[in-house]
């Protein structure tokens, strides 16, 4: 079963996360955010280590994501 993608109409706290950016060319959410919005009170968490790991860190761009496709590949994960 596949968590839905939610949106700002969903959860009132969504709407206030999704207008700081989180939004494609359309307005609608991300899709990795969209489905971590199924948890408001944990996407508003990620969204402090997601800020450090890709803004706040010493790991040069090609190495942050680098190091983010090996994850995804030994995770077996189809990102």
């Amino acid at each position: 079963m596949r968590l839905p993608v939610r949106g700002s109409s969903d959860d009132p706290r969504l709407s206030e996360l999704f207008a700081k950016g989180l939004t494609g060319p359309e307005g609608d959410p991300l899709n990795i955010f969209g489905v971590l919005g199924n948890h408001p009170d944990m996407l508003k968490r990620w969204l402090v280590f997601a800020t450090h790991v890709l803004s706040k860190n010493t790991l040069s761009p090609r190495d942050r994501e680098l190091l983010i496709l090996r994850t995804g590949w030994n995770c077996g994960s189809k990102y």
